[in-house]
């Protein structure tokens, strides 16, 4: 949800946190901005805490229920009881009109807790690609009423006097936290460059202990042990400039008809306790089930309110896999993607969520290098990434 502050003065840094959803922090915020607010469950407040002052501030929020459906509206030319009707008739819904001028300040990713956002076809054309895709993978249906699909890029279908956007339902935290369960053991071991590494260092401490055994003085003995104590501590440094998270990513493309979403999922595992950090980019989708879960997981915003990063604490080493699955939409290429046959070459860790978390069987494979998801974006330098090949599934809901 969106979380908008305007201020005559300079703002202190605060938290926005709840039991229920993840906090979100802003370190230097501008006198206004916007930020998103992610819960994982029912909340019926927001706390506001000031980081360099004893200040606690909660505002009480509305629950809606699954029989509640909330549109926001940037047209007033459309009617929202005829959108409400024939998208939604058995439920009850709430509105919210929005600036027809600028219908969706700050990032897009806030918005996504709106269910139906109804734009005009000059709204729809001013607001980019990467808007609307963040908007479909975070669940947000969009109508716009129209005699015309308002562009060719997407897969407007017509609903009497609408065209209508949407894309398989998101994955919940709730649904995605069962695959907590069946990566709990896993142990991804050292990174190949580290394990190359201490080949070498080991090839080289053991020459330099037996050249050193082969002196013929009195100083043999005392030489060789400062050599041994010497490699301890070299290795024990060296082990400190090695990345602490192993970040495996692997992608599960969701087919649907002319629409496709792209889950990206990560797991990471650590070697000590540290703060892992994933760029935030389209809709992130963490892996728990209840708050306690979520306590160990914070947004970084910059300035302005737009989400920086997402950042998973571990306290322990013995703490599980963090799971975290970035979700993204676009339109189906326009020739269909034939299924890529399963061969023993693809067979990929990921591939027990097909049936555990989608309820889908595999219809193909993904291999790493044509693998169409994948975010070229920096990793954390204390992670190490490892590449697992992806799955193609079919949408339940296409």
């Amino acid at each position: 949800m969106p979380v908008q502050w305007n201020s005559p003065s300079p703002i202190p840094p605060f938290t926005l946190q709840a039991d229920g959803a993840i906090a979100t922090v802003l370190g230097a915020p501008d006198p206004a901005g916007m930020a998103p607010f992610l819960p994982i469950g029912l909340i019926d407040a927001i706390t506001i805490h000031v980081t360099d002052q004893p200040i606690d501030t909660r505002l009480p929020l509305h629950e809606l229920t699954n029989a509640d459906i909330l549109i926001a509206s940037a047209d007033d030319r459309a009617s929202v009881a005829d959108v409400a009707h024939a998208l939604a008739p058995d439920k009850t819904a709430t509105t919210l009109r929005l600036d027809p001028a600028h219908p969706l300040p700050g990032p897009a990713v806030a918005w996504t807790t709106i269910d139906v956002l109804i734009l005009s076809p000059r709204q729809t054309a001013d607001i980019s690609d990467d808007t609307i895709s963040t908007l479909l993978a975070g669940g947000t249906t969009i109508v716009v009423a129209s005699d015309a699909p308002p562009d060719s890029r997407w897969p407007w279908r017509s609903l009497g006097q609408f065209f209508i956007l949407a894309a398989p339902p998101p994955l919940s935290p709730q649904s995605a936290a069962a695959a907590n369960v069946l990566y709990s053991s896993w142990q991804p071991g050292l990174a190949d460059f580290s394990r190359r590494q201490a080949g070498l260092f080991a090839l080289a401490v053991g020459l330099a202990l037996v050249a050193t055994s082969l002196l013929r003085w009195k100083w043999m003995l005392p030489a060789f042990a400062v050599a041994v104590l010497f490699a301890v501590s070299a290795f024990g440094a060296w082990q400190t400039t090695q990345p602490a998270v192993a970040s495996a990513s692997a992608d599960v493309l969701v087919r649907s008809g002319a629409i496709e979403r792209a889950d990206q999922w990560i797991i990471q595992k650590c070697t000590c306790p540290t703060i892992s950090m994933i760029p935030f980019d389209a809709v992130p989708i963490p892996a728990v089930e209840n708050s306690q879960q979520a306590g160990d997981l914070s947004i970084l915003c910059l300035s302005s309110g737009q989400p920086l990063e997402l950042r998973w604490q571990f306290m322990t080493a013995a703490n599980p896999p963090k799971i975290t699955i970035v979700q993204r939409v676009r339109p189906a290429p326009s020739a269909p993607m034939a299924p890529i046959a399963m061969d023993p070459s693809l067979t990929s860790p990921i591939s027990p969520v097909a049936q555990s978390i989608y309820h889908r069987p595999i219809i193909g494979g993904l291999p790493i290098e044509t693998n169409p998801a994948i975010n070229p974006q920096a990793p954390d330098s204390n992670q190490y990434p490892i590449h697992w090949p992806g799955i193609v599934i079919e949408s339940a809901n296409p």
